[in-house]
Order: C-alpha cells, then structure tokens, then sequence
C-alpha cells in the first residue's frame, strides 16, 4: 500500500436510495405513533434504520482500513457526535422549555429523570427498567420515550469499531466477518434467553445486547466479498432485485397488518426483519433495481435527508398536538403534526445539522468538549424543574388504567 493511498480518507458515496429508505421509514414510524389504524405495525421502521446504519458504518470502517491498512477511532467517534449530539441536545432543551406549559403531571413528573438518560444515551436501559411497558407508550407517554433507540446506536458506535479495528489488526477483512458473525450470534442467544424473563418484551426490545443483532445482520452485509462489484454475474444481480424487491413489499405488509403485541417480535422476528431490510438495501444499490427507483423518489430522498430531525421532534409533537387540544378530526391533526414536524426538522437540518457536521460551527477534532458540556449544563439544569407531587400508588395506578 502507498503512502498516497493511506492518506486518502474514504468517503461514502451519497445513494439517494437509502435516503429515501430512511424517508419510507421514518414516515411508518411518524404514522404508528400518530396511532393510524393501518399502521400498526410502523414500529418495525426503527429495525431498518439500525440495519441500515449497521451496514453504512462497516461499509465505512473496511474501506478506511482497505485504503489507510487502520481506523481512525477518533475521527469516527467525532463524526458521530457530530451527527446525534447537537440537534439531540437542543430538542431536549426544547421539550425541557416547553413540558411546563405543554405536559401533564406524569410527564413533568418523569421529564428530569428521562431528559438525564436521552443526554447520555442510556435513555434504552433507562425506560427499561421503568414501571410501564414501551406496549403501552400511548397509556403513559414520556415526552423523550423516542429516544431509547438513540441510546441503542449511540452504545454500538461506542463499542463495535473498537473490536472491529482489533479483529481488523488480527485477520483483516477476515477478522472483522469473524467478529460480526461472532457478535450476533451472542446477540442472538441474548434475544433466546431473556425473551423467557418476566418482563420479556421490554428486554428485549430495549436491550442494547438483543438490538445490537439488528446492526449487525447490516454489519454483515457490508463485509461480503465482492459486495454488489460490477463483475458480479447477472443471475446474482437479478436474484439480489428480485429478493428486495419481494423484502420489501413484504415489510411495507408487516407494517399495515403487524402488532407490537405479535408474539414473533421479541422471538427471533426482529433478526428475520433485519435480514429482509438487508435485501432492501443490497437491491437499493442495484441500478436497475425497481427498489432502487422507487426509493430515489424526492420526496422520499429530501424526508430522509432531515429524517433524524423529523425522528427527534415527531414524537412530543404528537403528544401535544391532539384532536382534543386542536379540535380538529384525526386526520386534520396529523396533517398538522406532519407538516410542523417536517418545518422544524428542515429548520434543525439547516441550521443546526449540516453546519455541525461540515465544520462550519467547530473546527475537526474541536466538538467533543462543546458537545460534552451542553449536555451536562442541561443535565444539570434538570434539577431545577418543578414536580409535580403526586401520591406514588395513585400514580401507578393511572399509568396502569385504560386510556378513554
């Protein structure tokens, strides 16, 4: 390897496919938590997202150690902090300002405690060990229940390219398959043992050791030799559209007809899922795959280029906005819970996101004191918020009665 090769950093190619995979998804998740009818199912939205960040993060790492014979940890871990923690801190500090006014006793009464766990990214083992289910969001809604999928990815950005420079220094290329495959397969006996606890389906759907199968069905994918290379045969092609095509039409089914409730979720079906999003995204690479020119759709390419904004302030939107507060029917409010979610999401992907991420705000290796204190000055100024006092054992029993 030249010197000039290993100064070369890579670079991933923009695929407005997989922008548009993230629009199709976050829009099913918009929806589920909107409670339409027909999209019971849209909580599986989440499970690509980790799929498809699992697939782009490796495809990242082996590049930069085919180019460069090393991973930059540092250089990686800023790249994703420059990502998640800005727009995360100021959605917070929003929900913060804003639950006075806005929230009702339960939420204001939760809202230190979960602000503290989304600023830190452990929100996921946080909510885990609440007293309701994430089965019951729409009975005892925290205003920052979102952000537990947060804390998944967060974790496994954390700990998975530091095991996979080692295996990399190990075995190569080789090395790094070995890991993964060893990986999920730990993550995969995670799901079998805890899926027969009490509280089954909170483990598991929290878990970042169950979850952390999902990212890595992606992983997987991105380290298959001769990924999708020019030279593949045609038979290999087609067999690659057609499989995303059918895992495709197949997932956009589960959403509609699914429940949080089927037992197969938290019994192996979020890994089948994930390789289904897998086939997704081998097909949306393909250039002339019907996946592919659905998924480059604009609208769908420009909700996914603003998707984490969209994600990150969907949810209290939904919450505060109801056809009780507004009096508007159902459908006129998710209109307009839609269309404030996709403004303030474009205004924190232009002013905020993208200024972050080119360097237009801090200088390269310069974020992680900034990020790191704003988030403990908010933590911090939880402390002064006022609780509401509420008699523990009525409380438990309001989050456990029926909503009207």
């Amino acid at each position: 390897m030249t010197g000039e090769e290993r100064g070369r950093r890579p670079r991933a190619a923009h695929l407005p496919a997989l922008d548009g995979l993230r629009g199709l998804t976050v829009a099913a998740v918009f929806l589920f938590h909107c409670g339409v009818p027909w999209m019971s199912g849209g909580f599986l939205g989440v499970s690509t997202f980790f799929t498809l960040s699992g697939f782009l993060i490796t495809a990242l790492l082996r590049a930069e150690w085919q180019i460069r014979g090393r991973v930059d940890l540092g250089r990686f871990w800023e790249r994703r902090v420059r990502r998640l923690v800005p727009a995360g801190v100021v959605a917070v500090a929003a929900v913060l300002v804003l639950a006075p006014w806005l929230g009702d006793d339960g939420q204001r009464r939760t809202l230190p405690g979960d602000a503290r766990a989304a600023l830190f990214y452990w929100a996921n083992w946080h909510f885990a060990a609440a007293p309701t289910s994430y089965a019951d969001l729409f009975e005892a809604p925290s205003l920052l229940l979102h952000t537990w999928s947060l804390g998944v990815e967060a974790q496994f950005y954390l700990v998975f390219p530091l095991l996979m420079m080692l295996a990399a220094r190990w075995r190569g290329r080789v090395g790094m398959g070995l890991a993964v495959s060893t990986l999920g397969l730990g993550s995969a006996l995670a799901c079998v043992w805890v899926s027969r606890g009490a509280d089954a389906f909170d483990r598991v759907y929290y878990g970042t050791d169950t979850r952390a199968l999902e990212l890595l069905v992606g992983a997987v994918a991105a380290l298959l030799p001769g990924r999708l290379a020019p030279r593949a045969d045609g038979t290999t092609r087609m067999g690659v559209v057609v499989a995303g095509t059918l895992a495709l039409a197949g997932q956009v089914a589960l959403w509609t007809a699914t429940t949080m409730s089927a037992p197969w979720v938290t019994r192996g079906g979020l890994g089948t899922y994930a390789l289904g999003s897998t086939l997704v995204i081998l097909a949306a690479l393909e250039p002339r795959s019907p996946v592919r020119t659905l998924l480059a759709w604009a609208p769908l390419c420009r909700l996914g280029e603003i998707s984490y904004g969209v994600y990150l302030l969907h949810w209290p939107i939904v919450l505060w906005l109801t056809p009780e507060g507004t009096g508007l029917s159902p459908f006129a409010t998710n209109c307009l819970r839609a269309a404030l979610t996709v403004l303030l999401a474009g205004a924190s992907y232009r002013w905020i996101e993208a200024p972050v991420r080119e360097g237009r705000w801090w200088p390269r290796g310069r974020v992680f004191v900034p990020a790191v204190l704003s988030s403990v000055i908010l933590a911090a100024m939880t402390a002064a918020l006022p609780v509401p006092a509420v008699d523990p054992v009525n409380a438990y029993e309001a989050l456990r009665s029926p909503r009207p």
